[in-house]
């Protein structure tokens, strides 16, 4: 019998395509994310990203990056989509994902108060219309 539906979906997810594409071993080294690794760098005072993982990945600078990284783009989109940070359910998790994010930030990369917000027009310039 024909399947109803003629697609295939192999569960990869765009990020992980483009990583294979592109030659690259972390989806977040991916085109897409390097102008926010780029102006995440800017705020940081820990040196630039340098992809490792792991235990080479000592001090965690480099999971701290591609944590804000991923926080600012899911968190611009969330908001694009409507969703709006509260006390209650999905807006729980946005607050969450952002004191994450600051905290990542502030803690690890040393940024100043406020960097976070300077993230957000990266993210609208990659991933906008």
């Amino acid at each position: 019998a024909p399947l109803p539906n003629k697609h295939v979906d192999t569960g990869m997810g765009l990020e992980r395509l483009c990583s294979l594409l592109q030659d690259k071993t972390s989806n977040y080294d991916i085109d897409a994310f390097a102008p926010l690794l780029r102006a995440l760098e800017r705020s940081a005072n820990v040196g630039p990203y340098g992809g490792e993982t792991g235990e080479e990945d000592v001090g965690n600078r480099d999971t701290a990056y591609r944590a804000v990284a991923d926080h600012a783009r899911t968190l611009a989109f969330a908001l694009a989509d409507g969703a709006v940070p509260s006390n209650g359910g999905r807006g729980y998790v946005l607050r969450r994902i952002l004191r994450r994010a600051t905290r990542y930030g502030q803690q690890i990369l040393k940024c100043e108060p406020g960097f976070f917000a300077e993230l957000i027009p990266v993210v609208v310039e990659t991933f906008g219309e």
